[in-house]
């Protein structure tokens, strides 16, 4: 399996530490949607739990940091693969 998968439904997302954040946005979305499936922000550390849910198929996800109420520019997208839609 993938290192950011733990079992076909439940996703790990973490990333590296940004000097002085406060927290940070994650968004997840469907391959070809420009919508969120899912969307959150973190107080102050620099990984998510696990995630149950999603849609089965090729997942993107991006993640940002905010330096108080101010966001920075969004990380560079990544992606993920679910074999099997999330029960959660």
């Amino acid at each position: 399996a993938p290192a950011n998968c733990r079992s076909p439904s439940v996703v790990d997302l973490s990333w590296s530490a940004c000097p002085g954040a406060t927290g940070y946005e994650v968004e997840v979305y469907a391959a070809g949607s420009d919508s969120p499936a899912f969307r959150q922000v973190t107080a102050g550390t620099f990984s998510h739990p696990p995630l149950s849910s999603l849609p089965a198929g090729e997942l993107r996800w991006r993640v940002r940091a905010l330096i108080g109420p101010t966001p920075a520019p969004w990380a560079a997208e990544r992606s993920v693969t679910i074999a099997e839609a999330g029960i959660g």
